[in-house]
């Protein structure tokens, strides 16, 4: 069996329970693979994502999720849009190796385009960020609490196909709060025998032979 430790929901429950009432930091056997997987952590969860990279190269193997609840402040970053379209083009949205498109037509101006590129990225449910657009400025913000989720942000990029009267820029990532803990979850594995583990981070400064 495989436990995949990694994982966090956009609105796990305060008192420390998954989508179905289970404790976290507590492994927990998946057994209708990507519908359970939606149901106990949500579609932004990074659970989603693991689950989706391993079941490509693996369709058969247990898959265990142990999971973490979230830490504080999301890491946001915004995306400026300059001045009206003067020719039609698209916006391409590059993130987690998948490629979005939203059109823009000649005359656009920049809240246009902005309101509809944030409407792209919250159409896709399985992304783990959320947008929002106001005066031509998409903000990006991660689906899940805490400063180990800036990443996904550092990742996103946006760009034109073709150079039309205007242009986009990202600013800097405003980082997320606190790191989310994952002490206990670590301990809690060392008593149960699942032989291959995927982790994000150790507990102490360096892996050691007994980790």
């Amino acid at each position: 069996p495989l436990a995949l430790r990694r994982e966090g929901r956009e609105a796990l429950h305060e008192a420390g329970h998954d989508g179905r009432g289970d404790a976290l930091n507590t492994p927990t056997a998946i057994f209708n693979g990507e519908a359970e997987i939606i149901e106990r952590y949500g579609y932004k969860s990074e659970a989603l994502l693991l689950h989706k990279a391993f079941t490509r190269v693996n369709k058969t193997a247990q898959v265990w999720m142990l999971v973490v609840p979230p830490g504080t402040g999301s890491a946001t970053v915004d995306f400026t849009f300059a001045t009206a379209a003067t020719g039609a083009t698209a916006v391409i949205v590059d993130f987690l190796g998948e490629q979005e498109q939203v059109a823009v037509a000649n005359a656009d101006a920049i809240a246009t385009i902005a309101t509809a590129v944030a409407a792209k990225i919250n159409a896709k449910l399985d992304w783990p960020i959320t947008a929002s657009a106001a005066l031509g400025v998409v903000t990006v913000t991660a689906a899940v609490a805490g400063s180990r989720f800036d990443h996904y942000l550092n990742q996103i990029r946006m760009r034109f196909t073709k150079t039309a009267g205007t242009t986009v820029t990202k600013g800097g990532v405003t980082a997320g709060s606190t790191d989310d803990d994952q002490t206990t979850a670590i301990s809690t594995l060392e008593n149960y025998s699942i032989y291959y583990q995927v982790n994000p981070k150790f507990t102490t400064s360096s892996a050691s032979a007994t980790d």
